[in-house]
């Protein structure tokens, strides 16, 4: 077959990995998840030998497939892998790579090879004398295996990646698709912001479901994980953990127990009065009773000096 491709299974539309992704990821469409694998699986089959890709993060995954937390979700089902060596796609070699394509294509041919010695069979079977008992028996057995290929040759989808090869078999394009519509689950909401924050959060983490109870301030969670990026570098990954004693230090900020200058705030200061000596009423301004209480003072002390 001209054209490069991929093996694509026509049931996994409905696979329930697809559908944990697609809830993992706050989508309502799993079509939409569909779309992204294909667009993984074909990346490592042009890209990689044996499935492994070295030095490849998730997030520079993330960035192939254009969202971000879609690599994470994949390795939550099994469907990726992430170490620190890098990326590896398990099973490569059972669904991709040079041998699994030709035993996809082989399996293909064989059906439909089996399919039109049928169809002979059927044409010429008029001019025949009727079989005998014996006969007829390896004739249902061998129509029982035809049927059973060609199921498993139908169970096989081939997808085209060369739009501009005219040879060879290619998807049906795809109708145009609207935006799939928004969650209106709070917690699903939060785990898509918080993703886009670089957070690997998921609408199911007790954490997000409580922030998400409570009603936290998205202000809020922005103002946390720039201060969660001060502390861990702004490549770092941010579980949502990492980010409580910061969200409950801005909710409640602590007592300022100290002033600006880190000393304990000063006692009022308290207005000098001698006994006997009062304002002299409104005309008398703060500055003269001062004044008039320190004349005062200095009287009684050199009076008091030998």
């Amino acid at each position: 077959m001209a054209g490069e491709w991929i093996k694509f299974e026509a049931s996994t539309p409905e696979k329930q990995e697809v559908f944990s992704i697609t809830v993992a990821m706050g989508w309502d469409d799993p079509d939409l998840t569909v779309g992204k694998l294909l667009k993984v699986w074909r990346w490592f089959d042009q890209q990689t030998v044996d499935g492994n890709a070295p030095r490849v993060t998730s997030a520079l995954m993330d960035r192939i497939i254009g969202v971000t937390g879609f690599a994470e979700a994949m390795c939550d089902v099994g469907w990726l892998i992430s170490n620190e060596d890098g990326l590896s796609l398990p099973n490569f070699d059972r669904h991709n790579g040079e041998t699994a394509k030709k035993r996809a294509l082989t399996a293909k041919r064989v059906a439909k090879h089996k399919g039109n010695a049928k169809g002979n069979g059927d044409a010429n079977a008029a001019g025949v004398t009727g079989a005998l008992p014996k006969e007829e028996k390896r004739r249902e057995e061998k129509k029982e295996d035809d049927n059973s290929a060609s199921a498993a040759a139908a169970a096989v989808v081939v997808v085209d990646l060369d739009p501009a090869e005219p040879d060879g078999p290619r998807a049906a394009p795809m109708p145009p698709r609207e935006d799939p519509p928004e969650s209106v689950d709070p917690a699903t909401i939060l785990s898509v912001a918080l993703r886009k924050l670089g957070v690997n959060a998921t609408f199911a983490h007790p954490t997000v479901q409580d922030w998400a109870t409570r009603k936290v301030p998205m202000a809020v969670l922005h103002a946390a994980v720039a201060t969660a990026r001060e502390q861990k570098g702004p490549d770092a990954k941010i579980p949502p953990n990492y980010l409580v004693r910061i969200v409950e230090d801005l909710l409640n900020p602590p007592a300022a127990s100290t002033t600006a200058y880190g000393k304990p705030p000063a006692a009022p200061i308290q207005i000098r009065k001698p006994t006997g000596m009062d304002p002299k009423g409104t005309d008398e301004s703060y500055e003269e009773f001062d004044a008039r209480i320190a004349a005062a003072e200095a009287a009684r002390r050199k009076g008091s000096n030998p």
